[in-house]
């Protein structure tokens, strides 16, 4: 959660403007409610106070008349009706005529009273809305992960309880809280830090009883195996970081970049003597190993390649650019104008070996693995008639194998790359022309 009124200036508002783009390309949930500065201004122009706001889109567009960007924000009343924002850019408004057609199609703009609207994201969105809260699909897709395109991190679950006159120590008795101690160690990643994303939800046992709940971390440096003394925890020198302010939810989560060595986690409640069960999730980037307590499972993307190809579709900054100027297609094609097209890097970019394994494959080593399948609508396009001409083709031909090959096609994800897609349907359909 970023509160805009208190940390504004510490985030910038440039910073914060591409984390929501990113995130919104990202398909994370994004959020945000009026903040109290302006909120008596902000009702009479149609916004609503204690309300939660979904964020739907998060777009630049050029000004006509300065040639100037625009950072503009869609936002979704959660009810859906007719109370819209009636201020700049709201529908209607004067600043659409000069938007030409093109644009408004490309941005799916309607004027309805559907409780959907534009708004100016400097003007008015950060002058009346206070906080934004953002939830990611997975730590895959979090900025932390934009640069260092990992596909796979390990999770680490472990369990815990405060217990009155035992370890429910609150902030004014720390040393008290429970330990969980962990270390990480470069397998074969090229950076010296490792993305660590470190989650602590405690256990509600009625409505609205949440504890204020944080933790700290800390850089157990030449410490001894064991709990860590009194004098070390106390001293602020020794904290490596901490998860902010403590605050009154079930969950709170904190994303850092760690370099190699050992580790402790320190749970706690605000309170002293606070009594709740809890649940520590610390998500490792998986070319990094991880010593610690608790279960691992493995944490994967529903596109093998998201990282890479997924981002290239809106800008070549990722992983596949390099690969495009030095190793650029044999035979081109004129009409492709994206980087990850199917005859450009895309084929390459996926082959490394954090590629999509099937599940038997990933099972082998005694790990648990945890599929997150997350179907998308795409354009269907001349592709998806392709797919499916080919898909009669094989079913008229060989009605008797239409069983195998969809349990064939739901077993490699079809969906996910449709370039993939055809050709392989292409190779079966040559291969039965071929058989016996």
């Amino acid at each position: 959660m970023i509160d805009i009124e208190k940390n504004l200036d510490l985030v910038g508002s440039e910073q914060l403007f591409r984390l929501m783009k990113t995130s919104d390309r990202n398909d994370a949930i994004i959020t945000c409610a009026l903040g109290k500065t302006h909120r008596y201004e902000a009702e009479s122009k149609g916004l609503q106070a204690a309300h939660a706001y979904s964020v739907t889109k998060v777009k630049n567009i050029k000004d006509p008349t300065s040639k100037q960007s625009i950072p503009l924000v869609r936002l979704r009343n959660p009810h859906g009706n007719e109370k819209e924002w009636n201020g700049d850019w709201s529908d209607g408004s004067d600043q659409w005529n000069s938007i030409s057609k093109r644009v408004k199609k490309k941005l799916g703009l309607e004027f309805e009273s559907d409780g959907e609207f534009y708004m100016s994201y400097h003007r008015d969105f950060l002058k009346y809305f206070g906080e934004v809260e953002i939830v990611n699909l997975n730590p895959i897709r979090m900025e932390l992960n934009e640069e260092k395109k990992t596909r796979k991190f390990n999770l680490y679950e472990t369990y815990g309880q405060w217990q009155k006159g035992i370890d429910a120590g609150g902030t004014n008795n720390f040393e008290m809280n429970p330990q969980h101690n962990f270390t990480i160690s470069n397998k074969r990643n090229n950076t010296e830090d490792c993305s660590i994303v470190i989650t602590l939800t405690q256990k509600l046992t009625r409505r609205k009883g949440e504890h204020s709940i944080g933790f700290r971390l800390y850089d157990r440096k030449d410490q001894t195996d064991g709990p860590l003394p009194s004098n070390f925890i106390n001293n602020a020198y020794n904290v490596k970081a901490t998860s902010g302010a403590y605050i009154n939810v079930r969950e709170i989560s904190k994303t850092f970049s760690l370099s190699e060595g050992s580790y402790c986690l320190v749970p706690s409640t605000f309170a002293y003597g606070e009594e709740a069960q809890y649940l520590v999730r610390i998500y490792v980037d998986n070319r990094w190993k991880c010593d610690t307590e608790g279960e691992r499972i493995t944490i994967r993307d529903h596109k093998c390649c998201f990282t890479c190809c997924y981002s290239c579709i809106h800008a070549c900054s990722t992983c596949c650019q390099p690969s495009c100027r030095k190793s650029p297609p044999k035979n081109p094609n004129p009409s492709s104008k994206k980087c990850c097209s199917s005859d450009c890097c895309k084929p390459n970019c996926c082959q490394d070996e954090d590629y999509y394994k099937k599940a038997s494959e990933d099972e082998s080593d005694g790990e648990r693995v945890r599929h997150i399948k997350i179907d998308l609508v795409e354009n269907s396009g001349n592709k998806k008639r392709t797919r499916d001409r080919v898909l009669d083709k094989i079913g008229g031909k060989y009605p008797q194998t239409m069983d195998k090959l969809a349990n064939f096609k739901d077993f490699y994800h079809w969906n996910d790359c449709s370039a993939s897609e055809i050709k392989l349907l292409r190779q079966i359909t040559t291969s039965f022309d071929n058989g016996p």
